[in-house]
């Protein structure tokens, strides 16, 4: 998002990911079967952009980078936790690196491990799960015209097709479909994949 570049900016970090980053100028969605599409770009919000697409691999590299350039930084990974709890003077967490064992305190703990959170489930924190049965495919397509830096959103019969631009004639497809198709389609050629996301996308 915008506001994401402007936290990068605001850290001195944008300068060296803006490089990887492909820019969307603007953003089209339709339903499948229906005459009508919604049509938003840059110039509309007087913008230079609607939003960013950067691989996550190069942001991940700028990220730690910049971390292990801090004096005071410990870095553990990989590590499992074995068990946290709270003490008077914040928490207590006990890890395990390398067959060796590390007890650490802290004031606070961010406990931002994912969807199955260890963290979460040793302080006992409850979530609700909802399974809307449905699965994301997420990957690359090539293309054989320019995407024109605009974002696709297609509302299908069955499903919902994400196409973002990156570089060089590439997109990053987010294609949500029922479980049981997801299957169907993982297990497939890549000609008879792109085939049927053509179909489903439309031209």
């Amino acid at each position: 998002s915008v506001s994401s570049v402007h936290v990068l900016q605001n850290i001195g970090l944008w300068h060296q990911l803006k490089q990887d980053a492909t820019l969307i100028d603007a953003v089209h969605a339709s339903y499948s079967g229906q005459f009508g599409a919604l049509r938003f770009r840059k110039e509309d919000a007087a913008v230079n952009m609607l939003g960013v697409l950067l691989p996550a691999a190069c942001l991940v590299r700028v990220l730690e980078e910049a971390l292990f350039s801090l004096p005071r930084l410990t870095w553990y990974r990989p590590f499992s936790l074995i068990k946290l709890q709270e003490i008077s003077q914040g928490i207590s967490v006990l890890i395990k690196q390398d067959e060796k064992t590390v007890c650490l305190t802290a004031s606070a703990l961010i406990g931002a491990d994912g969807t199955c959170s260890v963290v979460r489930k040793q302080m006992n924190i409850e979530a609700q799960v909802v399974d809307y049965q449905q699965h994301a495919i997420v990957t690359r397509t090539m293309l054989t015209r320019s995407h024109g830096n605009i974002a696709y959103e297609r509302f299908c019969t069955r499903s919902v097709i994400a196409m973002l631009p990156l570089e060089e004639m590439q997109c990053a497809t987010i294609w949500t479909v029922p479980t049981d198709d997801a299957s169907a389609l993982l297990s497939c050629s890549d000609d008879i994949f792109v085939k049927t996301l053509q179909r489903a996308f439309g031209y």
